[in-house]
């Protein structure tokens, strides 16, 4: 079985003969960047460079997955936001919001520079790969773009002050979602993921995301027809409830969620991506990296993944380390 069909098996939650080791999430770091020969910032602005840096996530990190873009801020970019990009060192940040007459603007994304260059990259890749490993690609989940595009706590405020109009504003985030979506699934992209930090437990509590975040990803979910992997930061616990409803195969979480009950509410359903803590992977050692990773594998991991976008500064020998896990793990498992 190869990489591609053990990936899609287990995000269908079928019969695979080990586990996957992903990188579904950015997956970079500056030592790929120097041994690939391609970094930021081009790697955002050109589509060679974007699929180069994207294949040595497999190429020299040994992760079995391509997947771009590398930060959350193309949609941002093509909805009026002015986006810095700075160095090697550091992922694209919003520098100016965007207007808010965006809102309900027909935008057409295809005629966007960097979504150009996304779908190029995707279909690089595609090319490279095709019967070989998934090629993942993102788009940004409805409330963290409406954060991007005009600030995380104006949106919170009118998401207490205005529900109405916060949920005119989510409507038009999610079409976009949709959209970008599309255009990635046309140009070869086998996955979608995506992320929606801005939904974490850890900022709005299970009731909100029910009534006010939920029906926005229940309609983007159901609008992709191509698996998709729903990533949330922080402690999800509570919100797994109403997630496990939402059309998604997989869920990607970091260590801050309960495992356990993510088990109990996604049983049969969806498959559960992670979950290693990526400051242990900035910060351990290798040895430490390889423990951490064999128990996220015993507590019940379909995908093993890091449990979320990889520091920069992450070295090689720790990505190296869940690899190695992975492919050693039956001679672990008791």
């Amino acid at each position: 079985m190869n990489a591609k069909k053990r990936l899609l098996n287990a995000l269908s939650l079928q019969k695979i003969d080990r586990m996957p080791i992903a990188g579904l999430i950015t997956s970079v770091c500056s030592e790929s960047m120097e041994k690939s020969g391609f970094s930021f910032p081009d790697a955002h602005k050109k589509a060679d460079d974007m699929a180069g840096l994207a294949a040595a996530a497999y190429e020299v990190m040994g992760l079995e997955t391509v997947k771009v873009p590398f930060g959350m801020t193309v949609e941002a970019e093509a909805l009026g936001a002015i986006i810095e990009f700075g160095g090697k060192d550091n992922f694209p940040q919003v520098k100016t919001k965007a207007n808010t007459n965006i809102i309900n603007t027909e935008i057409n994304l295809e005629d966007q520079a960097r979504v150009r260059v996304l779908l190029d990259a995707i279909r690089i890749l595609k090319e490279k790969y095709n019967n070989k490993l998934v090629v993942a690609s993102a788009v940004i989940g409805p409330l963290s773009l409406l954060s991007m595009l005009f600030g995380l706590s104006e949106i919170f405020m009118l998401m207490m002050d205005n529900k109405s109009k916060f949920k005119e504003y989510m409507h038009f985030s999610t079409e976009v979602a949709i959209k970008h979506a599309r255009l990635q699934i046309e140009a070869g992209t086998d996955v979608i993921q995506i992320g929606e930090a801005a939904a974490s437990g850890d900022l709005i509590g299970p009731l909100t995301y029910k009534e006010l975040i939920f029906p926005y990803h229940k309609k983007l979910c159901e609008e992709i027809d191509i698996p998709v992997v729903l990533h949330i930061c922080g402690n999800i616990s509570s919100h797994s409830f109403y997630i496990k409803d939402l059309a998604i195969q997989g869920f990607s979480f970091d260590e801050k969620s309960d495992i356990n009950i993510l088990k109990e509410n996604f049983a049969g359903k969806i498959s559960l991506i992670g979950y290693v803590p990526t400051s242990l992977l900035l910060n351990g050692t290798p040895s430490e990296i390889y423990s951490a990773s064999i128990e996220c594998i015993n507590n019940g991991v379909d995908v093993l993944n890091a449990g979320c976008a990889l520091p920069l500064s992450t070295p090689i020998k720790n990505v190296k380390a869940m690899v190695k896990a992975v492919k050693e793990y039956k001679k672990e498992a008791v």
